[in-house]
């Protein structure tokens, strides 16, 4: 089942996990006019790292079907940013359910956001990646959302 959750709610949703569960990472898509930028977060979900950029043609479906199934993690979620400046708005939710329907992605939550998204360390970050720009917009939006989240887990626990 795809299930689409707002980021703060997917936050809580990742609350939950208990210490039985497998450790699992969050990927993140950044849709661009011209390529889609993947990163993927460690199983503390503290840092981002980028995995790779992806040319938004005709063979992006089955290449992102590849990264993820090949990625070797347990998927906890998908955080999908896009900015678009030339060609029309790619529909991210309708990406998403195709991608689980030919990955066969059995259970997939994602949230979206369609505005920059970022943390101080994840500007600190984009200073080391300069020369891949893709990668470092990815990197930066779910290295935003990993510090949200552990945030307001110190936030929980006081």
């Amino acid at each position: 089942m795809i299930k689409y959750m707002k980021p703060l709610k997917m936050f809580q949703e990742t609350l939950k996990r208990t210490i039985d569960m497998p450790q699992s990472v969050f990927i993140g898509f950044n849709v661009t006019d011209k390529n889609v930028s993947l990163a993927v977060s460690d199983y503390c979900y503290l840092r981002a790292y980028g995995y790779d950029v992806l040319p938004r043609d005709q063979t992006l479906l089955d290449n992102l079907v590849s990264k993820v199934q090949d990625c070797g993690f347990d998927l906890e979620g998908i955080i999908v940013a896009g900015k678009y400046h030339d060609s029309p708005p790619m529909n991210i939710h309708n990406l998403i359910h195709d991608l689980c329907k030919k990955g066969k992605f059995q259970s997939l939550k994602y949230a979206c956001y369609t505005d920059n998204v970022t943390s101080p360390n994840a500007k600190y970050l984009s200073h080391a990646l300069e020369d891949s720009i893709d990668i470092s917009l990815v990197v930066q939006m779910l290295q935003a959302n990993l510090d949200v989240f552990n945030t307001l887990v110190e936030r929980h626990k006081k």
